[in-house]
């Protein structure tokens, strides 16, 4: 199996996590244990959209390169130490209001254990619309139970996974 298939079989394991929207008890957001195809979930709205992160590891791995569509190419942030806070984001510019409903992260081997999913329409006041305590590498969909109008969608880490920082292979955003 060369590199490519071996990523194209990575991407689409699909982890189960549960998910609340801003932080309550009950849940208003799911995150599905099967990876639904991505004809299921309808055009993905982040593709080759504008996107921005507080951090980039090197030049390559930039945030653009979670929306490329590609699973040979991936967002990577900085690496953390002790000193410095696990609190890197991604955020992508759908270009106008858009009604969400689902959010798919595929996440590298350094993924968030902990992180929220945040909606705004300036890019300067954020609101969370899900949080997610028990996350895993792989597919973590994401589903709100109503969608949302927005302009921006955000992935900001709380608690990462691993020693390292945090890494996307694709930040996808999908319609109700």
């Amino acid at each position: 199996m060369n590199k490519q298939a071996f990523l194209a079989a990575l991407a689409g394991l699909s982890l189960a996590c549960a998910t609340t929207k801003g932080g309550e008890s009950s849940s208003d957001a799911v995150v599905a244990k099967a990876a639904p195809a991505a004809s299921e979930l309808g055009t993905n709205l982040a593709l080759n959209k504008p996107a921005v992160s507080s951090s980039d590891e090197k030049p390559e791995l930039a945030a653009k390169a979670a929306v490329d569509g590609s699973l040979t190419t991936r967002w990577s942030s900085n690496f953390f130490t002790d000193a410095k806070p696990a609190d890197a984001w991604i955020y992508v510019d759908l270009g106008e209001k858009t009604a969400i409903q689902t959010v798919l992260l595929n996440w590298e081997a350094a993924y968030g254990t902990e992180f929220t999913i945040m909606a705004s329409d300036d890019a300067k006041e954020w609101k969370v619309i899900a949080e997610e305590k028990d996350g895993h590498a792989g597919k973590v969909i994401v589903k709100l139970k109503e969608p949302v109008e927005t302009r921006f969608v955000k992935m900001q880490g709380i608690k990462r996974g691993t020693p390292y920082g945090y890494s996307l292979w694709e930040f996808e955003v999908y319609g109700k």
